[in-house]
């Protein structure tokens, strides 16, 4: 019996965590998406360059102008971000290891470089620059969101096989491909807000853990004594009575008080309005989850 109310409390401490963790994670993601959309305009205005001018020192020179403004433009927008919606404690702690991975494979990189194992050459360094992007959304979408994951992986495709097969096309290719699968995934990140913001739609009234769990009960057996909700819950009376009042205020149960072998008793049930409720609230979790 003790194992089932701790699978019970499980259940219901993950769903009432579920409405928070998405909107810190769809949120991430709605700010993410501009940086898609910058770096994107970069790439194709970058390697579109060479296509322009033959001169390697030209060329050099305009990468060296666009990087400077990308990470302008990069930096201003992260600290615009960082005062208006500070980064929860969690995904922080998870991008942290996740720049350090970065880190520690642009070091393997240059190190490679250095000793010869890696050549280094003009016509390289497109690729090298592709790769190490790609490594980067990759360790970024196995912390924010599949669609940042599945960009890495299309950009190591598409830079290993162009290096490989089409050579001359190089720059043409990561320009208008690789680019426009940027500003692609920048604009899916923004849609992906749009989709998920049903997660504001969570009734708040049955949303927190108690609460929740009352409804449960009440869902399954349609009538309970408050005794039993206590022990099923493991809360104390005050507790259960201020939530039962707030659902009872808002008809979604019916508490009713009689007396049984002259003992009072309270009856709870859930009334029309509250099993409606209920459902919805279940069709708007199961959305979400559809949706991560």
């Amino acid at each position: 019996m003790s194992n089932e109310k701790f699978n019970n409390s499980e259940i219901l401490e993950n769903l009432s965590h579920i409405k928070t963790i998405t909107n810190y994670k769809t949120e991430y993601c709605k700010q993410t998406s501009i940086y898609f959309i910058i770096w994107g305009l970069i790439w194709i205005m970058g390697y579109s360059i060479p296509l322009l001018f033959a001169n390697s020192i030209t060329a050099g020179v305009f990468w060296l102008i666009l990087g400077i403004a990308g990470w302008v433009i990069t930096l201003t927008t992260y600290f615009k971000q960082k005062k208006m919606i500070p980064m929860p404690l969690f995904l922080r702690t998870q991008l942290q290891y996740t720049w350090l991975g970065l880190g520690i494979i642009l070091g393997i990189f240059i190190f490679l470089i250095c000793v010869g194992l890696l050549p280094y050459t003009l016509n390289n360094l497109p690729f090298y620059v592709v790769l190490l992007v790609s490594i980067m959304y990759l360790l970024l979408g196995i912390v924010l969101a599949k669609e940042i994951f599945i960009m890495g992986f299309w950009l190591s495709v598409l830079g290993v096989t162009t290096f490989l097969l089409f050579p001359s096309l190089m720059n043409i290719i990561f320009a208008f491909i690789g680019g426009g699968s940027l500003l692609l995934t920048g604009v899916i990140l923004k849609e992906k807000d749009k989709e998920m913001s049903n997660v504001n739609s969570l009734n708040d009234l049955i949303h927190p853990k108690v609460r929740l769990g009352i409804m449960s009960l009440l869902m399954i057996y349609e009538k309970c004594d408050f005794s039993f909700l206590k022990a099923s819950l493991s809360v104390t009376d005050g507790n259960l009575g201020s939530h039962l009042k707030k659902l009872e205020d808002a008809g979604y149960v019916l508490i009713t008080k009689t007396f049984v072998d002259k003992k009072p008793k309270t009856i709870v049930s859930i009334t029309d309005l509250g099993e409606h409720a209920y459902k919805e609230y279940l069709s708007v979790i199961e959305a979400i989850l559809k949706n991560k």
